[in-house]
């Protein structure tokens, strides 16, 4: 019995426990995560990731642009090949359309002069049946009218004798006039018979050459509706190609705002950088990528364009000249590049300006780098040591790091001359 209130409290002190640590948990997981701040080199390479990221997606964007625009001047070029083929086959089609129409009332004139022809036979065969029957009908007569007498008295008389001459006469000249009559039908009849055939023989042909035409026809309506398929195609592509390079030109002005806004925070990042490598002293150790001053504008320049500022970027090795070609990473300028040891002192975009050697009649132990995407653009430490400095605005400022400390013939040695500050 006495166990019985030990054990109670024993479950509310858990009770409590849980509802501590399940509070702790909801504590702990609501409070956010302070990040870890960043240094301004470590902000300074994101910007310029992102940046990079920005001038990498408009490099792209702009030569999508640029094939596209090459696609709608293909599209358009084939556009006015099918407008011009899809003309002359329309020339074509109208011409044959004229030309069937020609056929058709050709067709109807032979039909016609068939249908004069068959009644002009008719006729002459009702002519030449009615010539028949009156001849004979005449003839009978006459033979009828010879039996009515007797032989004796046509011979004995001499009234009878006149009428057996009249008689020969008059049936003489009826059967030669029939006769006559009878051939110059059955010739017309002939003519009339060659002729239909003649009419009958041309409507043939001609009636073939329609089917032939319509043939034709029907032929080109089919290139021509193929060609108005085809052109509708182009057109449709065209009409995308130029959708996408409005979308793509959008975009591209919204990436080269970004561009600008990002590039005004490398610029103040590089600054304040800038502030900070301005107050160290002699002797300062900088590590490579450090900014140690901006691009300026003496030496040989045109002060009057940023053509003319320029970095003028010597390297010695143990304390002789190298061309500093040999040491710079390669692939970034054409015709200059080495080993890598050194980064180049200029970020890209900048143009390689002149070379190490002889120049206008003297020795140049330097090559001239210019910034194309700012006249007074950062410099940076190729590599790592103790930076000195010096000169004045007149003159235009110097850097130089050196690998080994108080002994710049010692390891490598890097100079930097025309700084603007």
């Amino acid at each position: 019995m006495r166990l019985l209130p030990i054990k109670s409290k024993l479950i509310t002190l858990f009770k409590l426990f849980s509802i501590i640590v399940f509070t702790f948990s909801i504590i702990s997981v609501n409070i956010p995560q302070v990040a870890e701040a960043l240094s301004l080199e470590e902000e300074l390479n994101q910007v310029k990731k992102e940046l990079e990221k920005i001038r990498s997606t408009k490099k792209n964007l702009e030569q999508d642009i640029s094939k596209e625009k090459s696609l709608q001047n293909s599209y358009e070029q084939e556009l006015v090949n099918l407008k011009n083929k899809i003309d002359l086959l329309s020339n074509k089609i109208d011409e044959k359309r004229l030309v069937i129409k020609e056929l058709e009332l050709e067709i109807d004139i032979l039909t016609k002069k068939l249908e004069e022809t068959e009644i002009e036979i008719e006729t002459a065969e009702t002519e030449l049946y009615d010539l028949e029957n009156e001849t004979n009908t005449r003839l009978i007569d006459m033979y009828l009218s010879q039996k009515t007498f007797s032989e004796l008295n046509m011979i004995v008389t001499p009234k009878g004798q006149s009428d057996v001459i009249k008689y020969n006469l008059y049936h003489n000249t009826i059967q030669d006039t029939t006769n006559t009559l009878v051939a110059s039908l059955k010739d017309k009849r002939v003519i009339l018979e060659g002729k239909k055939v003649g009419l009958e023989e041309d409507k043939i042909k001609v009636l073939r050459d329609e089917v032939q035409l319509n043939e034709e026809l029907l032929a080109l309506e089919r290139d021509e509706a193929d060609l108005n398929s085809t052109r509708s195609i182009y057109s449709s592509k065209r009409q995308q190609s130029i959708a996408k390079v409005a979308t793509n030109s959008r975009t591209l002005s919204e990436l080269s705002e970004e561009e600008q806004k990002t590039l005004a925070m490398q610029y103040k990042i590089e600054q304040e950088l800038f502030n900070t490598t301005k107050n160290l002293g002699n002797g300062a150790y900088v590590k490579k990528g450090t900014i140690i001053g901006r691009q300026g504008y003496t030496g040989y320049v045109i002060p009057s364009g940023p053509a003319g500022a320029h970095l003028h970027f010597g390297t010695k090795v143990n304390g002789s000249s190298v061309n500093p070609c040999s040491l710079l990473i390669p692939g970034v300028v054409s015709g200059c590049g080495g080993d890598g040891s050194m980064e180049w002192p200029l970020k890209n975009p900048f143009n390689y300006t002149s070379a190490y050697g002889w120049r206008w009649e003297r020795w140049h132990d330097a090559i001239d780098i210019s910034s194309t995407a700012n006249v007074h653009a950062y410099i940076y430490a190729a590599h790592d040591g103790w930076l000195y400095k010096g000169g004045s605005t007149s003159q235009g400022f110097w850097r130089k790091i050196c690998e080994t400390k108080d002994n710049c013939n010692q390891g490598k040695y890097s100079f930097y001359l025309h700084l603007a500050e």
